[in-house]
């Protein structure tokens, strides 16, 4: 699973993060992206886009030799969600493409634009 952040600022005010790191964050124009390892969640890379947050996102389903399904979700950018889909769509067929939306108790501390992945493999 990954998830896009289009600003830490929600992440901040929810205390998942420092409020330093926040405000950074939005100065810098910084994107996060984290992942959840041993289950916790972790921080997996920053970019300065969505467009450069989508194509990371891209590359990390890409590693991925036996996808059986994968989930796709948003917070309020439901156009965001057609254009990972469609960028997606070459390493898995759009019928085996989950959409949903965050819950709106995931999406206060995720915050607008917000996208996750979340990668379902066949077992070999």
């Amino acid at each position: 699973m990954v998830i896009y952040f289009e600003t830490l600022k929600y992440l901040a005010k929810g205390g998942r993060i420092g409020k330093a790191r926040g405000l950074l964050g939005a100065m810098l124009s910084i994107k996060q992206i984290l992942t959840v390892k041993d289950g916790e969640i972790a921080p997996l890379t920053k970019r300065r886009s969505k467009s450069a947050g989508m194509e990371y996102i891209h590359s990390f389903v890409a590693k991925f030799p036996n996808i059986e399904k994968l989930a796709v979700e948003y917070c309020t950018t439901p156009e965001d969600v057609e254009k990972l889909t469609e960028l997606l769509s070459p390493l898995i067929p759009k019928e085996k493409i989950y959409l949903s939306t965050i819950s709106p108790v995931l999406g206060t501390y995720a915050g607008p634009g917000a996208l996750a992945v979340t990668v379902l493999e066949a077992e070999k």
